[in-house]
């Protein structure tokens, strides 16, 4: 399943740009199961129609569940005029729950993002 998708323009790409979450829900119901391909993902578009191939930029559970880590609602921000660095903020959470269940709340994070032209 795709969700939270986020799409913005980069004038130093030329290419519209979308982070969004990709939840495979077999990670969350196959007992033994690692976790492969769920997380956060980037894929480019030269018209906003037909998009590259996601691919991953942080793997981990898209959707959340008591005592699992999760990441989602991924964005963009942008930190210089052209559109070719900034921050990836998402919420995230180490064992998503309620304190009073022994979980964390999630929060706000960011991770320093660049992109290279091809």
């Amino acid at each position: 399943d795709a969700a939270f998708p986020q799409v913005s323009y980069s004038k130093y790409l030329g290419k519209y740009v979308m982070v969004s979450n990709v939840n495979v829900w077999k990670e969350y119901v196959e007992k033994g199961r690692r976790l492969s391909k769920s997380g956060i993902y980037v894929a480019y578009s030269d018209d906003g129609i037909a998009w590259s191939t996601p691919e991953i930029l942080v793997r981990d559970y898209a959707v959340s569940r008591t005592g699992r880590s999760v990441s989602w609602h991924p964005t963009i921000v942008w930190g210089d005029a052209e559109r070719r660095a900034g921050w990836l903020v998402y919420s995230h959470s180490k064992e998503w729950g309620h304190a009073h269940q022994g979980g964390t709340p999630h929060y706000m994070v960011g991770r320093a993002i660049r992109f290279v032209a091809e």
